[in-house]
């Protein structure tokens, strides 16, 4: 038997090396046998699987070095955009600091002068309403729907795609329109692509006097197209913070969003002026490409649905005194006490003259010294009482106690105010 065995080994050998047969696929079908003879479960499709292993181990490898594509590429945009972001942080923080420490000095001296709560007026809740539909009508603007085509992402095509290939993609899915048509005879080189990804298809179709060559001509045919939301917004802002239509609630916080709107198009500004459209150019897939201008878009209606949503929250806190309320001036406290003093004079006048009457008319005087004498006998009854002069007692108890030790703590303060007057020299 072990002659046999023996035998029958080294044939199978001298068989492997003639057909070249890899060592380990030997001992993957080996092992299957085994567990086929040893179980009894058919592993002929583990076999015909395994055949294929270099391929699927080729396809996950790719993958994997996709994803590491996509992270690096989110990491290098997200150290540009921190980068960037700390030209600002050293004025804004500033700007916070300061009007931070004004807002809860505000806050503080409301709560401390207790100003009554008031329900805002039919003019703020118009200003109120209008502020709300325009940033309903930003955040709409912002979704996919109602945005700017984008030709890449409809047919998830790459940036080496030829142009034929990918509209001819776009034609089997939608009617290909007069946009579509400009753009296919303009996205013909790697350039091209790289402009339509940072500026959009509207520039790059209708610019004319635009060359591949000098790509900050694109940045100058867009300059109108960036600022033009911008200026609308800081248009509807002047309106809504108008004294004439509004009040003076709306017209305290005109200075404030007006400097955040043009701050926002001012930081818009500078991002598209600084952006390197190269940045793409080693982009394998779809999901590789940072489409500039549908991100600062989407950017910007976020930012100005922010500003309306915090314009709108300082209006209603300021119209309806519950944050701040700043101290009243002299002159208008002044004006105040007048007037409840002429309210009060008033008053006594009145009480006076009913007086009078009463004093007067016979019957009317029996009626009030009637009345007093039931209410003086009413109030010695009470006074009386035993739980009321329990609690009296108890008060008036207490009121010795805080008294004697308030005495107490004032001659242990004096004490030590004249015994340090003593130590000195």
């Amino acid at each position: 038997m072990l002659r046999e065995f023996l035998h029958n080994t080294k044939n199978c050998g001298k068989l492997i090396a003639e057909l070249n047969i890899p060592i380990t696929e030997i001992m993957i079908r080996t092992r299957c046998v085994a567990f086929e003879v040893v179980r009894g479960f058919d592993v002929s499709e583990l076999i015909e699987h395994n055949s294929t292993r270099h391929s699927v181990q080729q396809t996950l490898w790719c993958r994997g070095q996709r994803k590491s594509r996509n992270s690096n590429a989110c990491m290098r945009w997200l150290v540009v955009t921190c980068s960037r972001l700390n030209t600002f942080a050293l004025p804004v923080g500033i700007w916070l600091f300061r009007n931070g420490a004004g807002y809860y000095k505000s806050w503080k001296t409301q709560n401390t002068t207790n100003t009554p709560i008031k329900p805002a007026g039919p003019r703020v809740n118009l200003a109120l309403n209008i502020l709300f539909a325009i940033g309903c009508l930003v955040l709409a603007s912002s979704l996919p729907y109602f945005s700017s085509p984008n030709v890449f992402t409809e047919t998830n095509t790459r940036l080496q795609t030829s142009t034929d290939v990918i509209f001819n993609r776009l034609a089997s899915r939608r009617t290909l329109t007069a946009l579509d048509n400009v753009l296919w005879s303009k996205l013909t080189s790697k350039e091209a692509r790289l402009i339509y990804f940072t500026y959009g298809p509207y520039v790059l179709a209708n610019c004319p006097f635009c060359t591949l060559g000098d790509p900050n001509s694109y940045l100058y045919y867009a300059l109108p197209t960036i600022l033009a939301p911008h200026l609308v917004h800081i248009i509807v802002i002047a309106l809504v913070t108008s004294s004439l239509f509004f009040g003076p609630e709306s017209a305290r916080w005109r200075s404030h969003a007006t400097g955040a709107a043009m701050a926002l198009a001012l930081i818009e500004l500078y991002f598209t002026a600084t952006y390197d459209y190269r940045a793409n150019t080693q982009s394998g897939s779809t999901k590789d490409i940072d489409f500039f201008y549908w991100r600062m878009r989407l950017l910007r209606s976020l930012g100005i649905a922010v500003i309306d949503a915090g314009l709108g929250c300082a209006t209603w806190l300021y119209a309806t005194n519950r944050m701040f309320q700043a101290p009243l001036s002299i002159d208008s406290r002044l004006d105040l006490a007048a007037k409840c003093l002429e309210v009060l004079n008033f008053q006594l006048l009145a009480t006076g003259n009913v007086k009078n009457v009463a004093v007067r008319d016979k019957e009317l005087a029996v009626k009030n010294m009637r009345y007093w004498a039931a209410q003086v006998n009413a109030d010695s009854q009470l006074y009386e009482e035993r739980e009321v002069v329990d609690r009296m007692r108890e008060a008036l108890t207490r009121l010795d106690r805080e008294q004697q030790s308030i005495s107490e703590r004032a001659q242990v303060q004096a004490d030590a105010v004249v015994s340090m007057i003593q130590r000195m020299p």
